[in-house]
């Protein structure tokens, strides 16, 4: 797997750690206000965590493999101690940390060693949960502004007169990002519509499946731990579609209509669907409406002719690794 991004030529570290800074930085002041953000505002930013803590995930694979520089390590080990710091907080509102692989206990004794460079590892107990802190004490990092809007940030912008208000840096970054969602939500829906007008439902969700397969790797954290998964048991995916080589399994594969599988195995009729990800959070949505979706997926699938497992963000966790892997291992065999 290619762990160079396009457009940071040049570096090695998946995850982005000004980005990453700016969102832990503005943890404390959504949580202050986590229920009064909204459906959208929580869902928005737990979405972005989210993406956030996969890309730390896999960040931490380089890291145990030797892949990075290292200058690159060091910058991921400072990124692991604010983020491992900052987690309590998180949990308050359902948020998960990063999955981290075995050498990087969540809760561990008072020393550990990092596994590249044998640096002593401070831990520190506080709420019961384990905080990192490096041994050889740096000075904070420079103060940035916040990627997200406090309620006090907002207030304040409305009792700005509009000079005062263009004059305000802040305000004119914020206000460029939200009228450049909402336009991009706008044209998003026309498009929609205008597209399943013309050529059907059918023919969108085929064309969405098809530019989702086309990226090697998944946007999406869950799917990106089923395909380790699938790895370790020797499963490969067949790309010979686009020209690579070929495999057992097929992602983004067509059941029915408007049915897609995450992974399938035409040859066996068998397929996987992961679920996972903030939005499948007790904070958005009731667990027994989850449970009876999956159950109706689970069923289409049937009716396709189809044996579905759904396999959930939970159950990939480090926790249930070994238990979910041997399950799949016996769905597919």
């Amino acid at each position: 797997m290619d762990t160079v991004r396009s457009g940071r030529e040049g570096r090695v570290l998946i995850v982005s750690p000004r980005n990453l800074r700016r969102l832990l930085r503005s943890l404390p002041a959504v949580v202050a206000e986590w229920e009064e953000l909204g459906f959208d505002g929580r869902y928005d930013f737990a979405m972005l965590w989210d993406s956030h803590m996969c890309d730390l995930s896999d960040s931490a694979r380089q890291y145990a493999r030797g892949e990075l520089p290292d200058e690159e390590a060091a910058e991921y080990l400072d990124l692991l101690a604010e983020t491992l710091g900052a987690l309590p907080l998180a949990e308050r509102i359902g948020l998960h940390g990063p999955d981290l692989p075995p050498g990087y206990p969540r809760v561990a004794p008072t020393q550990v060693s990092n596994p590249q460079t044998g640096e002593e590892l401070r831990m520190s107990r506080e709420d019961d949960r384990s905080t990192v802190l490096r041994t050889d004490e740096r000075e904070p990092p420079t103060e940035q502004r916040p990627i997200w809007p406090t309620r006090g940030q907002l207030d304040r912008w409305r009792e700005m007169t509009p000079q005062e208000r263009f004059k305000d840096a802040d305000y004119q970054r914020w206000a460029q990002s939200f009228r450049s969602h909402e336009s991009l939500s706008r044209a998003g829906r026309e498009g929609y519509d205008a597209t399943v007008r013309k050529y059907g439902k059918d023919f969108l969700y085929d064309r969405a499946a098809d530019k989702r397969r086309e990226r090697d790797v998944p946007y999406s954290g869950v799917e990106r731990r089923m395909m380790r998964m699938l790895e370790e048991l020797g499963e490969k995916q067949d790309r010979s579609e686009y020209g690579g080589s070929s495999g057992t399994y097929h992602r983004e594969h067509k059941l029915a209509s408007l049915r897609h599988a995450d992974f399938a195995w035409p040859e066996k009729n068998k397929a996987i669907e992961t679920w996972g990800g903030v939005h499948t959070s007790e904070f958005f949505v009731r667990q027994d409406k989850l449970q009876e979706a999956n159950r109706r997926q689970v069923e289409r699938a049937q009716a396709a002719g189809w044996q579905l497992m759904i396999v959930t963000a939970d159950e990939l966790r480090r926790d249930n690794w070994d238990e979910t892997r041997e399950r799949v291992r016996r769905f597919l065999a």
